[in-house]
């Protein structure tokens, strides 16, 4: 299996090259609180949906490796700073694993990160792997540290 392959961003039909979803769209078809602030649409996370922040470095081997597993969910690249978050459902977690990883952080309430979306100019994060309305399910957070651990993963991410 190739876990060097990176999931392609999905754009809804239309969408152009412009980023896929409004902050009206987040919040009716997925239930999210996303709020502009300033010139960036910011998601509040909360509610069951938290994130694994990882460095750059661990993104493309981890999004492969969950795609591999049939665990993937939306991510975001964020490239001022460099990191990637992999939004997760906090259901399963355990707290303490992501100690075990060097640059891994969870993200939970009250953080906010910054999400890309039509008519709002800020350009500090993009999706990696869009969120999907017909796929509203995240992997759990347990699993994406677990896969993060995982030997190939790591071996990719110092490569």
């Amino acid at each position: 299996m190739n876990h060097n392959r990176v999931p392609k961003a999905r754009r809804r039909p239309g969408s152009g090259g412009a980023p896929p979803w409004s902050i009206a769209d987040y919040r009716a078809r997925l239930g999210w609180h996303v709020e502009p602030r300033g010139d960036q649409a910011w998601l509040q996370l909360g509610s069951g949906i938290v994130g694994a922040s990882v460095p750059a470095r661990l993104g493309p081997p981890l999004a492969a490796a969950l795609a591999g597993s049939g665990e993937s969910g939306p991510v975001l690249e964020l490239g001022s700073a460099a990191r990637w978050i992999f939004l997760a459902d906090a259901n399963g977690y355990v707290p303490g694993w992501e100690g075990m990883l060097s640059g891994v952080e969870v993200l939970g309430c009250p953080a906010w990160i910054p999400v890309p979306a039509s008519g709002v100019l800020g350009g500090r994060s993009r999706w990696v792997a869009p969120p999907d309305a017909r796929h509203r399910w995240l992997p759990t957070l347990a699993s994406i540290i677990a896969l993060a651990r995982r030997d190939e993963v790591s071996a990719a991410a110092r490569s």
